[in-house]
């Protein structure tokens, strides 16, 4: 029986084996194959990253939006707590004065002030003209300094001399014609004359009175127009703090720095409110306080130098961010590359295939 010619018999396999490279040609595949693949893994993994920072930023996005909407929704129960504690007499609005029909911070608080400002007009009523005239002086954001220096003016007089001694009479006379501009000679002529005629008590008690008169007006006029300022510091920074809001809600972006929407509904009130309170009385804005203490730091003072002598030109330090970033996605690819070379360097052997 003659045996049939197969493929396998015909096949010398000891030639075959000693023909090709079998390991050699494993690391030809490995040396293709893989740097196809790690194209695409490093594509993907581009891909990838791009996509996970995307979705952060959306996440991040929406958080802040979420947040932003949870803040300027208007409080429902603003306006009836506050018809509340008018109703317990704890706020007071002024006479024929109704709540409008929507109740917001800047409403708010402009009544909340006027109530204190009633209260503490209230409590002094009762104290001296003097000291009254004082405490609203600097209640208004005087100086206590400068008010005692306006009431000390006139020191070489008290409003509570004697006039029905001659010689305070006199004294008065003396003093208040000097003030008027008038040279000794005369004062002392006048002085004589009002004597011999017997009115001196009678001209010297009324220059006295006009005098009195006066300087209680140029104190009043000094708390008035304190008063006055205070209102208007208080106008001007409402509005500032308006123009800066609406300056936010219309430029997400400034000098190249992206503004959030927490930001843009917190830096109005951090720039503009003066909440802060010094031991000197003054008040100032979070903002100005951080500022202050910042400059304390001397790396915050260079820092804050440097970009204000650069007219807060951002692009350097943008460029400088992005130059780190791509710096280290290169050292990153590298990384990935060597890697891959090394394995791919390695021969597979034969009992792994399997």
């Amino acid at each position: 029986m003659n045996e049939e010619k197969s493929p396998f018999n015909e096949f010398n396999w000891d030639s075959e084996i000693t023909d090709v490279d079998f390991f050699g040609e494993i690391q030809k595949i490995q040396e293709k194959v893989p740097e196809k693949e790690e194209k695409k893994e490093e594509e993907k993994s581009k891909e990838e990253k791009i996509e996970e920072e995307k979705i952060f930023e959306d996440l991040i996005e929406e958080q802040e939006e979420n947040s932003s909407e949870t803040l300027e929704k208007p409080s429902t129960g603003l306006k009836d707590s506050l018809q509340y504690l008018i109703e317990q007499g704890i706020i007071e609005l002024d006479e024929n004065e109704e709540l409008p029909e929507s109740v917001d911070n800047d409403y708010l608080t402009d009544i909340i002030d006027k109530s204190i400002e009633k209260r503490f007009e209230e409590s002094i009523k009762n104290l001296p003209e003097d000291l009254k005239n004082i405490i609203k002086y600097v209640n208004n954001g005087g100086s206590l300094e400068d008010i005692i220096t306006i009431l000390s003016e006139s020191s070489e007089l008290s409003e509570d001399i004697d006039l029905s001694d001659e010689s305070n009479q006199e004294k008065v006379l003396r003093y208040l014609l000097k003030q008027e501009g008038e040279d000794d000679e005369i004062i002392e002529a006048n002085i004589e004359f009002l004597k011999d005629s017997g009115k001196l008590a009678a001209i010297s008690e009324k220059k006295f009175e006009k005098w009195k008169n006066d300087k209680k007006t140029e104190l009043e006029m000094e708390v008035e127009n304190q008063k006055k300022q205070k209102q208007l510091l208080k106008e001007n920074q409402i509005k500032f703090k308006k123009d800066i809001s609406e300056y936010l809600s219309s430029n997400n972006e400034i000098k190249g720095l992206t503004i959030s929407k927490n930001e843009e509904k917190e830096l109005p009130s951090y720039i503009s409110d003066t909440s802060i309170k010094l031991q000197d009385g003054r008040q100032i804005t979070p903002f100005y306080r951080d500022l202050f203490e910042a400059l304390k730091d001397r790396e915050k003072i260079i820092a804050l130098a440097k970009i204000i002598k650069s007219d807060f030109d951002f692009s350097s330090m943008k460029k400088n961010i992005v130059t780190k970033q791509t710096q280290k996605l290169k050292e990153e690819i590298q990384r990935q590359e060597k890697s891959t070379d090394k394995r791919s360097s390695q021969k597979t052997r034969l009992i792994d295939l399997l």
